[in-house]
């Protein structure tokens, strides 16, 4: 990058006699088409933007320009167009586009967006984007001043506006200022910056934008879009997307539902053509959706909509499809199904929300698919998602093939277990201090394979949010290869973000190779938001590996070993009460003979008394890993509690009793 070599050759002092820099980098060109504004520049640190002044919020890492007019421009539409000839490497579609917030879930924060990247290995993004509006696909080639969008508020967006990010070599991480100034770079990446506060030029590096082709009328019958978005509940976190709670392997890159959650899964399937579709009837359906939720996942309700007569995809009302017969009850749907979504007039667009519950953790992933099964006159039969297009009037719609899926993965905040078979997905923990040499998963051992390089080793979670008000206990699996060793975990909670004493508890493993059970009985209140795991306080010569198969915060009380889950036996029916009727008269019961009594059970002998299990310690002298020595691990451990209950002194006299009344109730019944 030129602005690099700028910099390599004034730190170069035989150079120091330059009298004029290189020339301006003319790359990119003002990336909307009408009336915007500048609302935040790239933060260069502590909130100062390129010329040092306050034009900018905390971290953020890109330009943002407003359209005059907001959400009324953003209906009329507000072209996106690329700053510079490109390939597309990522774009995403199908989110809402009216978000005020400021935390709308959805393409990674970025909502609807598109990256382009160029040349000389430089990426550009642009994002929080008009719903339905991207007009690429990954793979293409652009020219400069090309239509990509149009302008929206998707993601984590206040207001219409877009976000432009320059990133060298495409990394997040390494996102430049294209502005030339004081506190930004000593190359302006603009073919022409313009003043402080107003706008790059609108013309290519090139020369002026060639006219743009005609839109293609549409088709006189229907042409059928579909698109998908996942609504997930806000979250705090401490890295640039929430919703991507584990950010490595497989998991990557995809949103991250935790079990429990509730959250909105959005499919619309929208008629871009200029005439409607065949009218429903009972035996030939007009549109049909079918959808397929995998494991994992419950199906709670779902609700179908309309923005008839608006037509702007925006403004939803119920639509009289959810009273088809053929559809499934709206609030007890299956985890696959067919809906009917009746007839389609021009431009309409209509959605299906389904509200999910996450039930089970699947930490690799999984998909939500929906696809189009039939379009009446146009389209079908198809009958899977697998299953090929097939057309009856040579229309495939949508670039082909009328189906879309949503990859997501399970996250359980209250348990890790390191079972994935791909060596990357460390379900989101990270090093905390310099102890800590390579963190990777050991996928023979399905454990978290910690190397420990000097005597604090530390790491912790991924940010969690449990209510610990009812769990008694937290469980770890671990293992270590040499003699006994004593480690810590700690928590931190929302009305107390930081790990101290009060907040740990010590542990001790005994080594040898084998893996350890470990339950141990925090003193916590309130929401734990993360996990810090210090195995060993003092790791000496040897085997340098520390293994982590689990970390589960549990309700059984210390000293349980919990057992595996077992399915729930189903219960019995009760008997239904059988109707009343007239008293008859009965004939007497044939009297029975008088049972034998029973005798007397045998006393059983008298159990040695146990001794009485000494107090575990409360961990008060234990220090504080990272900073104090830690203490004798004796006066901080956490032992396994005595089985609760007491045994009775005399059980054998209580069985005599017990038999010898039974004998008396069954002769006195038998008189």
């Amino acid at each position: 990058m030129m602005r690099r070599i700028l910099l390599a050759l004034l730190a170069l002092p035989a150079l120091s006699t330059l009298s004029t820099p290189p020339a301006a980098a003319e790359e990119f060109r003002q990336p909307v088409i009408g009336d915007v504004v500048v609302t935040a520049y790239k933060d260069a640190g502590g909130r100062r933007d390129y010329q040092c002044n306050g034009h900018t919020y905390t971290n953020h890492r890109g330009t943002d320009l407003g359209i005059i007019g907001r959400f009324a421009a953003q209906d009329a539409g507000r072209d996106v167009v690329a700053a510079a000839a490109g390939v597309v490497v990522r774009r995403h579609d199908g989110e809402f586009d009216r978000c005020e917030s400021g935390d709308c879930a959805g393409g990674g924060g970025f909502g609807n967006h598109v990256a382009l990247e160029h040349a000389d290995g430089m990426v550009t993004w642009y994002a929080h984007l008009r719903r339905d509006s991207v007009r690429v696909q990954i793979g293409d080639r652009v020219a400069c001043g090309q239509v990509i969008g149009q302008v929206g508020s998707s993601g984590f967006s206040t207001g219409p506006h877009l976000h432009f990010e320059v990133r060298p070599g495409g990394v997040a991480a390494a996102a430049d200022d294209p502005y030339a100034g004081p506190c930004g770079g000593p190359v302006s990446y603009w073919v022409e910056q313009g003043g402080y506060r107003g706008l790059p030029g609108d013309v290519c590096a090139d020369g002026p934008e060639p006219e743009p082709e005609p839109e293609p009328e549409p088709p006189a019958g229907p042409d059928m879009h579909l698109s998908i978005g996942l609504e997930l509940p806000p979250r705090a976190c401490d890295f640039e997307d929430c919703a991507d709670a584990i950010r490595d392997g497989s998991s990557g890159g995809v949103p991250d539902a935790w079990v429990g959650e509730t959250l909105r899964w959005v499919v619309v399937v929208h008629n871009r053509g200029a005439g409607g579709t065949a009218d429903e009837s009972p035996d030939d359906a007009a549109v049909e959706l079918a959808y397929a939720v995998p494991p994992g996942f419950a199906v709670a309700d779902y609700v179908i909509e309309t923005d008839h007569p608006a037509y702007d995809r925006t403004t939803w009302v119920r639509n009289d499809a959810m009273d088809n017969p053929a559809n499934p009850p709206a609030d007890a749907p299956p985890a696959a199904g067919i809906l009917r979504l009746n007839r389609y007039s021009a431009g309409e667009a209509k959605r299906v929300v389904f509200t999910l519950r996450a039930v089970e953790r699947a930490v690799d992933g999984v998909e939500l698919r929906a696809w189009v099964r039939h379009l009446r006159d146009h389209y079908g039969e198809k009958t899977g998602w697998d299953d090929p297009v097939e057309t009856n009037r040579g229309q495939t719609f949508n670039g082909g093939d009328l189906r879309v899926g949503q990859r997501v993965g399970l996250f359980d905040p209250r348990r890790f277990l390191f079972d994935s078979a791909d060596a990357g997905a460390i379900e989101g923990w990270r090093r905390c201090g310099d102890d800590v040499g390579r963190l990777q998963l050991n996928t023979s051992a399905q454990a978290l394979a910690v190397e420990v390089t000097g005597d604090r080793p530390c790491i912790e979670s991924p940010p969690i949010a449990v209510d610990v008000a009812e769990l008694r206990g937290l469980r770890l699996r671990v293992r270590q290869h040499q003699g006994p060793r004593t480690g810590v975990i700690g928590w931190q909670t929302a009305a107390e973000p930081s790990f101290d004493r009060s907040r740990q508890v010590i542990f001790e493993t005994a080594g040898g190779g084998a893996f350890e059970a470990l339950h141990l009985a925090p003193e916590w209140a309130g929401t734990v938001t993360r996990l810090r795991l210090w195995p060993v306080l003092s790791n000496g010569a040897g085997d340098p590996w520390f293994d982590v198969a689990e970390v589960r915060l549990v309700a059984e009380a210390p000293g349980e070993d919990p057992p595996e889950p077992e399915p729930e036996p189903e219960p019995e029916p009760e008997p239904e009460p059988e109707p009343e009727a007239e008293p008859q008269p009965e004939p007497p019961p044939e009297p029975e003979p008088p049972p034998e009594p029973e005798p007397p059970p045998e006393p059983e002998p008298e159990p040695t008394p146990q001794p009485e299990p000494e107090p575990a310690g409360d961990g008060a002298d234990g220090g504080l890993p990272g900073g104090e020595a830690a203490g004798d691990s004796s006066s901080g451990g956490c032992r396994a509690a005595p089985p609760s209950g007491a045994t009775p002194l005399w059980p054998g006299v209580g069985l005599l009793l017990l038999g010898l009344r039974r004998a008396v109730n069954r002769a006195a019944g038998a008189g």
